[in-house]
């Protein structure tokens, strides 16, 4: 691959990336600020059918590309129960009963059970960069809430769907490393599909 091609997909991986952290991170504050006025289904369900809809206009003009023939589905199967129906389903439910910021630090834990999840199923060590990163992460969320302030809900319910949401997402990202013999975009199909579904 030519440098300048291999620096331009970095370049659009990079932007991805943190196009992605920026509308996450407001996915918090926006679930929030409409939990009152709608119910979890009713959030999650024009959430997955936008995304279904958008994703398999991309299918149908080839944008990406979609082959499932001769593939065993079970881990496609897996995947989709713990990310995107276990997952955002203990997500949402978890914000209405807390704070965004609350949420916000508790998913934080994310990176950190994901570790351990991988050290337990997969027998992996985390590398020196792995750790340093989660560590800056974690670092960056305390920084930003300490100088914010933060307001506590001390809501039993929303903190264990909270750290369930983070179990469940942990144990996707251990179960789609597995899932080798299919692509990316064929995970995120299937799963937004099946969250369109439920």
């Amino acid at each position: 691959m030519k440098p300048n091609i291999r620096n331009n997909k970095i370049l659009v991986g990079i932007l991805a990336a943190l196009g992605c952290e920026f509308l996450y991170g407001y996915s918090f504050i926006f679930t929030k600020s409409v939990s009152g006025d709608s119910s979890v289904m009713t959030l999650l369900g024009w959430r997955f059918f936008i995304a279904f809809v958008v994703l398999n206009l991309f299918v149908l003009f080839g944008i990406v590309k979609i082959n499932l023939r001769g593939k065993r589905l079970a881990p496609l199967f897996i995947l989709a129960f713990f990310d995107p129906i276990l997952y955002y389903l203990c997500e949402t439910i978890g914000i209405q009963y807390t704070t965004a910021s609350e949420s916000g630090i508790i998913i934080a834990l994310i990176p950190i059970t994901t570790i351990l999840c991988t050290i337990l199923i997969l027998k992996e060590k985390p590398t020196r960069f792995q750790v340093t990163g989660i560590l800056i992460a974690i670092s960056g969320v305390l920084m930003i809430v300490l100088y914010k302030g933060m307001q506590t809900s001390l809501s039993v319910v929303g903190y264990l769907f909270l750290f369930a949401a983070v179990l469940s997402f942990s144990l996707y990202s251990v179960f789609a490393r597995k899932a080798t013999e299919f692509t990316d975009i064929e995970k995120t199909w299937f799963m937004i599909c099946s969250g369109a579904l439920f």
